[in-house]
């Protein structure tokens, strides 16, 4: 049976210190779960020696700098278990989101495979091609491709990187409004974990440092002035913040609105990708095609030069010659 995945245990992480644990008893109590636990919450501990919490996570299950600042903020403040939930969250969400994107690009992706390898197969039926120079290609394709990924999503981590990365995006006209949706669920997310019977609580401190500086700077007036701040805010997202700060039911309405964001963007994604594929599978069709009406074939006019190896052309030349 396959042991927790990081998200299932910041969520255990998380429950056990906002119920009042601290990190030493959390770790036992993980460690009771059965082997892999054990492992996790012993390396965790070990880890946990003359360091906090956050730094310990660093080492064991590899933070990246988002989450890093996010969880200091929360250790800093006391708001450790909320801290905890919303990077499970923000991971549990990441892991749909690959999961969903990558359903929609198997099918395309073994269709090109396939037809990339039948291309070859009227020559090597014919004798005169190999499978071999295809298989290469597409080996070094393949290799390429997860190098390529492994390098970019490494950099990502990095953050002056994806700070980069998102200003460009937010830059591109057609790509702006994907990323101002992400972000904006990135804020609900924050405001969602750290609300406290209507307040903010920290969240705007860890705004400043994940969010562009409007969505930052209407945090930070929301609780003061929050009818100035609104303006500054996409009218979704502004709306579940001024019923939620009404109502005093803030956490709910910013995670509702949390949800509704990641399923649009996750959505849009899945468009693109999609019609991506389908362009690739498309593209490798009609070069297949155009090799194959191309193919020089016996019979159609061809040149049957290079088809000199074949056994019943061999067979076939000696009869002519026996006749004459």
């Amino acid at each position: 049976m396959a042991g927790p995945s990081t998200a299932q245990l910041l969520s255990a992480l998380a429950a056990a210190t906002a119920a009042g644990l601290t990190p030493s008893e959390a770790c036992s109590t993980i460690a009771r779960a059965g082997p892999a636990s054990a492992r996790l919450a012993r390396r965790l501990d070990e880890a946990m020696q003359g360091k906090g919490l956050t730094a310990a996570l660093g080492v064991v299950v590899g933070l990246d700098a988002e989450e890093r600042l996010v969880l200091a903020l929360g250790e800093e403040a006391g708001e450790l278990g909320a801290a905890l939930r919303w990077a499970s969250e923000r991971r549990a969400a990441r892991r749909a989101r690959f999961v969903a994107l990558r359903g929609v690009v198997i099918a395309p992706l073994l269709i090109t495979v396939t037809t990339v390898l039948t291309e070859p197969l009227p020559a090597v039926a014919l004798g005169t091609g190999s499978m071999w120079p295809t298989v290469r290609a597409l080996l070094w394709a393949c290799g390429a491709t997860l190098a390529a990924w492994l390098i970019v999503r490494r950099l990502l981590t990095l953050p002056r990187v994806a700070a980069g990365v998102r200003a460009l995006g937010r830059a591109i006209p057609l790509w702006s409004r994907l990323v101002r949706i992400d972000d904006e669920a990135r804020c609900a997310a924050l405001v969602a974990t750290f609300a406290r019977d209507g307040s903010l609580g920290v969240a705007p401190r860890a705004a400043r440092a994940l969010l562009p500086a409007a969505q930052a700077h209407a945090l930070e007036r929301a609780d003061a002035e929050p009818l100035a701040a609104l303006s500054s805010l996409s009218e979704p997202l502004a709306l579940a913040l001024a019923v939620g700060q009404r109502t005093r039911a803030l956490a709910d309405r910013l995670a509702e609105f949390r949800r509704d964001a990641e399923a649009r963007v996750t959505a849009r994604l899945k468009l693109l990708v999609q019609l991506v594929a389908w362009s690739a599978v498309l593209i490798t069709a009609l070069h297949a095609g155009r090799q194959l009406m191309t193919m020089q074939l016996p019979g159609l006019g061809g040149d049957l030069g290079g088809l000199g190896n074949m056994p019943e052309l061999k067979e076939l030349e000696r009869e002519l010659d026996g006749v004459k």
